[in-house]
C-alpha cells in the first residue's frame, strides 16, 4: 500500500501497550478513498534519537526502497524531539528523504 500510495505519511509512538513495557513506533499512510492503512511497526529498544535515527536512515528505506520513499510529499509527527529531529536531519541533508515536508 506505501508504494501505491505515499504521498501523506504519519509517525507516532504508543507506550506502554505491551508485555515488555516498549514504545511501538507506527507509521500509517493514508490512500486514494482517504482511509488510513499500517505501513510499519518497529518496537522501540529505547526513546533515543539514535534509535529513531536508524528506523528513518535504514530500516524503513530497506523495507519501502528508496523509490518510495523520494515520493513522499508529506510527513505528521507528533513533534517529540527525538523522533522530529533525525527525520529532520535526514530531510535536510537531501538523499532519500529530501523532497519531504515534515509537520510536528
Amino acid at each position: 500500500m506505501i508504494q501505491k500510495f505515499p504521498e501523506l505519511i504519519t509517525f507516532d509512538v504508543t507506550e506502554k501497550t505491551n508485555n515488555q513495557k516498549r514504545g511501538l513506533f507506527v507509521g500509517t499512510g493514508l490512500d486514494g478513498n482517504g482511509r488510513i492503512f499500517p505501513c510499519i511497526h518497529v518496537f522501540m529498544p529505547n526513546s533515543q534519537i539514535s534509535s529513531y535515527g536508524w528506523i528513518y536512515n535504514h530500516a524503513i528505506p530497506s523495507l519501502w526502497g528508496k523509490e518510495t520513499i523520494s515520493n513522499i510529499q508529506a510527513i505528521g509527527t507528533d513533534g517529540e524531539y527525538a523522533m522530529y529531529s533525525p527525520l529532520q536531519n535526514s530531510v535536510n541533508i537531501g538523499g532519500d528523504w529530501g523532497g519531504a515536508h515534515i509537520y510536528r
